[in-house]
């Protein structure tokens, strides 16, 4: 049995009470792009990713980078799915705007995006030091 209030769900007996804030902030997630990765350590998201299949060559191959951010090791990192041995760290103390994400890429990495991907990069990279900061 599912009955549904406003702010309360209640499913077999089990009552839970949710707030707006956190509705919102779902869905504003949802908006945005923001996927968020919930393991077993309670309410805090172990990793947000805010880019995901940004295409890309490696080897003259297609691949897909993405950027992620972790809040709880104050992490900004950029990943390649299909190649897990790439792993860009950057420093998103210094992404101020998305001119400087876009300096604080890896030259390689620059090298393998076209001009519109480097600039979706680069949004994406700006939006997860501003969500880290």
């Amino acid at each position: 049995m599912l009955i549904v209030l406003p702010g309360v769900i209640a499913v077999n007996g089990t009552l839970a009470v949710t707030g707006t804030a956190v509705m919102t902030k779902g869905i504003n997630d949802l908006v945005n792009g923001v996927t968020t990765t919930q393991f077993n350590n309670g309410d805090r998201p172990e990793s947000r990713t805010f880019a995901k299949g940004i295409e890309g060559k490696l080897n003259g191959k297609k691949v897909h980078y993405r950027v992620d951010a972790e809040p709880q090791g104050h992490k900004l990192q950029i990943q390649c799915n299909e190649v897990k041995k790439i792993d860009y760290r950057l420093d998103y103390k210094s992404v101020n705007s998305i001119k400087t994400a876009i300096n604080e890429i890896p030259n390689d990495l620059k090298k393998r995006l076209t001009q519109g991907k480097l600039q979706e990069m680069a949004k994406a990279i700006y939006r997860a030091a501003k969500s880290l900061k």
